[in-house]
This record gives C-alpha cells, structure tokens and sequence, in this order.
C-alpha cells in the first residue's frame, strides 16, 4: 500500500522532495526492490483507498504517517498547508493520533496537533498562536469571516469578537503586486468603517518582538 511521502503526493499535500517509494508491506515481508522505502504498520479498515487502481493511503491517515515520520517543522507544515487548502480537519488528524498510542515519533505528531488546534494558515500564524497560548491571553478566534453590511469583508487571522478586534499577521512576504496592496487597504478600511480596531504584526514581530 503506498503511504506516507508517496501517499501525500497522490492526495496533494506540501511535502519536501523524497526520492524513494514508500509503502506499507506485510510484518514477514522483506522486499528487495532498489528505491523502495518498506514501513511495517499497521493499517485499519478505513485506512487505505484505491486511486487508479493503486492502493493508497488515506488523507488521514496519510497525513498521521507523515506527521510521525517528518521532522517536526515539516510535518506542521504539511498540515497547515492541508488545513488552509481544506484538505484536512484538525478533528480528524486529532483522532487519528489519539488512536496511535504506541507508535514511534508520537510525541512529535502532539506537538504538531498543539501548534495546529486553532486552524492557523501559516506558519507565522502557527507562532502567533503559540505566542497568545504561552501568555494566556484568551478570547480570540481564528480564520474568521467577518462582515459589514456590503457583506463579507474577508476571512481575518485573529478576531476578539467581544472587543471587536482584528489581528492580521503578515507571513514572510507582503503583499506580491499593486491589485494586492489595494485590496489590503480596501478590506482594512471596511473593517474600520464596521467598527473593528484592527492590528497589524509581521514576521519580524513575532520572533523578534513577542511581547
């Protein structure tokens, strides 16, 4: 059964180039095949699909594989990019870690499930949440669509509804060409006129100014 890197390929997850074949094989299976990386574990009924003809892994579990086998930053990775791309649910990847108790490499895939509880989008998203987490400052909430009366304004990163707070982070770039600019400051604009207060942190904040 293709799994883990391979598996992740097929369901169209971020994963960093691997030039092996991985797969689940039997426990007395000992194949002798050049670029064939052989994982014995075991799968549960739900755990593999068929994409023509091939069996696979599933997104979930595919997802769990990569999670434990990764390096940690890679494994959050794969999963916020699958979250922001609607190709995973945080509540699935949590129940499939709840049920791998023995596996090795599961306190890493915890870590990950932590950095990933309030739905970030990126990785600058991931820190700011770890950052409002580790200082205790609650109330907020993630990924949030807001609208005015015109509609929907957008979805913002972090939303204090009671205090009608807007906190937007910038990742590592800003913003790629002028229609990008404009419809920042367009959006902004309408969030004010709606009666948000909204704040803006960069990269350089979030690592070099937390407080």
């Amino acid at each position: 059964v293709a799994s883990h890197m391979t598996a992740a390929r097929v369901c169209g997850y971020a994963v960093p180039p691997d030039p092996e074949v991985h797969a689940v094989v039997g426990p007395d299976e000992r194949p002798r095949i050049r670029g064939l990386r052989a994982h014995r574990v075991q799968l549960r009924e739900g755990d593999v699909m068929q994409v023509h003809g091939v069996l696979v892994t599933t997104p979930v579990r595919t997802a769990l594989d990569c999670v434990l086998w990764l390096p940690e930053d890679a494994g959050r990775a794969l999963v916020v990019d699958a979250l922001r791309r609607g190709r995973l649910r945080v509540g699935e990847l949590q129940h499939a870690v709840m049920a791998s108790p023995r596996r090795h490499g599961l306190a890493r895939a915890w870590s990950v499930l932590r950095d990933v509880l309030g739905d970030p989008h990126s990785e600058a998203e991931v820190l700011a949440h770890r950052l409002l987490r580790s200082a205790d400052v609650q109330g907020w909430e993630a990924n949030v669509a807001v609208y005015d009366e015109d509609g929907l304004i957008g979805v913002v990163d972090l939303l204090f509804r009671d205090r009608k707070v807007v906190v937007e982070i910038e990742g590592w770039a800003f913003h790629s060409d002028e229609v990008a600019f404009q419809n920042d400051r367009r959006r902004r604009n309408r969030l004010v006129r709606a009666g948000y207060r909204v704040l803006q942190f960069t990269w350089d904040d979030l690592t070099r100014r937390p407080r």
